[in-house]
């Protein structure tokens, strides 16, 4: 009679071990999901473990459970929330709000390490009890900001605090306001204008200046005196700076000084602020004699200030890139480098700009190029018998073409918009299948709206207006004040 086969006493690899099975149950997990937590966790993915490496998966397990235990707790308690951030023990992608997240990396990127971090903590949770603004955004300048940004800030000046931060109490309720009380009860003696709070939320190279712009005015001493102005202001300029309406940022604020100071009024001051020269003193004796010609040419419309700078800087200034061969770049120097204000009348300089313009849209430099999308949406909406759209240039043809149906400047956007500082859009009405242009938008690198113009520069029309702010909603875009001013 022939014997019976032995069974065959080796382990099945597929089989689970009587232990294998509790271990993956203690930890939680499936059979099916096993092998992939080991994998995330860097354990071999095996069913088939040895003593020591289900204890230290076991061990992992238990510290990973604390963790998250303590995750929870601080997650029910904003005070645990500063000190673990303060002291690096939370990690901002653990964290599932995102305005708690972002509260937690800009603390733990900040400089404010070693001594600072516990006078920091003070702060924070100073404000946190008192306050209704720690973990808020806000816009400033046309981009969304914390308010820890600031409180950093403000902590790496501790040495210039007047009084006990334990002796501030906001009256307020709104959050500009709470953090306005804030700046003044710790800096500041005499009063300072609103709009040089927008300072303390700057990170950009040299806005520490503006800071200590802040505490200069905040101790009673002079704007004039300030260290490191872009230019000299006479006593009327230093006058106007605190008059400044309080939706200006600092700068804007120095141009609103300048203008005011020799002569001008707010309708030239928001006509420059939307230019080329709005925000920045570069060349700052030529421009001013620029100013001048405006101040002094009063019933020049004030529609042609764009055009006018604009042609002014391509002629005295830009010097131009041009392709003449692959990888062969020719660099062309200005055309007017020595170019004055001396002598000019306004009906001459008009001319002047209207026959750049016709030099510009045929410009062949400008035909060859394209640009890269800035990434927000188009629009589009039926209003009537009316279908609205806007939507973003993308080639020098398309600017040369816009610049020639509204008879505007806008090809000399194209080395702007080539190395992605701006976006030009076209707005356009379709009716019984005529498309008619109306306006040409002009979106900066951060998502403002800064510029709309009409054919020859007109300014939008209410209806227009309106489209824009729910493009711009849609979009994700802010617009500047002076946009909406325009109504």
């Amino acid at each position: 009679m022939a014997k019976r086969a032995k069974k065959n006493s080796s382990k099945n690899p597929n089989r689970l071990s009587v232990k294998m099975r509790q271990h993956i149950e203690a930890l939680g997990l499936l059979e099916a999901t096993y092998k992939d937590w080991c994998w995330n966790n860097g354990f071999v993915d095996s069913l088939d473990k040895s003593d020591t490496e289900r204890a230290n998966e076991a061990a992992h397990y238990q510290r990973e459970m604390a963790r998250n235990a303590a995750i929870d707790s601080v997650l029910r308690d904003p005070r645990k929330l500063i000190a673990h951030a303060c002291a690096n023990k939370m990690l901002p992608n653990e964290l599932s709000r995102l305005k708690w997240s972002a509260f937690c990396q800009s603390v733990q990127h900040s400089n404010d390490r070693g001594k600072r971090r516990p006078q920091l903590q003070e702060l924070l949770l100073t404000v946190n009890e008192r306050a209704d603004f720690l973990f808020e955004q806000i816009e400033v300048g046309g981009q969304i900001v914390h308010f820890v940004d600031a409180l950093i800030e403000l902590n790496g000046h501790r040495n210039q605090w007047i009084r006990p931060l334990k002796n501030w109490r906001p009256s307020k309720r709104n959050r500009k306001r709470q953090f306005a009380s804030l700046l003044r009860h710790l800096l500041a003696k005499y009063q300072v204008p609103s709009f040089m709070d927008s300072a303390w939320f700057l990170r950009e190279d040299g806005a520490g200046k503006y800071r200590e712009w802040f505490i200069h005015i905040g101790s009673g001493q002079n704007i004039r005196t300030a260290k490191k102005l872009p230019f000299t202001l006479t006593k009327r300029m230093a006058h106007e700076f605190l008059f400044a309406p309080q939706t200006y940022n600092v700068l804007q604020a120095l141009r609103w000084a300048e203008v005011h100071g020799i002569g001008g009024d707010r309708r030239l001051t928001e006509a420059l602020l939307v230019t080329q020269i709005g925000e920045t003193f570069e060349h700052q004796k030529f421009w001013r004699s620029v100013i001048l010609f405006f101040i002094n040419n009063a019933m020049l419309d004030r529609r042609h200030i764009g055009p006018i700078i604009d042609y002014l800087q391509f002629q005295k200034f830009t010097v131009q890139e041009v392709m003449v061969a692959p990888d062969a770049i020719e660099r062309i120097l200005p055309p007017q480098p020595n170019l004055t204000m001396q002598g000019r009348t306004p009906a001459a300089l008009l001319r002047q700009v209207d026959e750049w313009h016709e030099e510009l849209n045929r410009s062949s430099n400008v035909l060859g190029l394209s640009f890269p999308s800035s990434g927000y949406k188009s629009y589009k909406k039926q209003q009537g018998d009316d279908l609205w759209t806007i939507h973003e240039l993308l080639t020098g043809t398309q600017l040369v073409e816009e610049g020639k149906k509204l008879n505007h400047c806008v090809a000399t956007y194209a080395e702007s918009c080539t190395q992605g500082y701006c976006s030009i859009w076209s707005m356009e009405r379709s009716r019984n299948n005529k498309v008619h242009k109306q306006l040409t938008i002009e979106v900066q690198l951060h998502g403002m709206i800064v510029q709309v113009r009409g054919k020859n520069n007109r300014e939008c029309t209410r209806t227009e207006l309106d489209l824009i702010r729910q493009w711009a909603t849609q979009a994700g875009l802010t617009i500047d004040n002076y946009v909406e001013l325009i109504q």
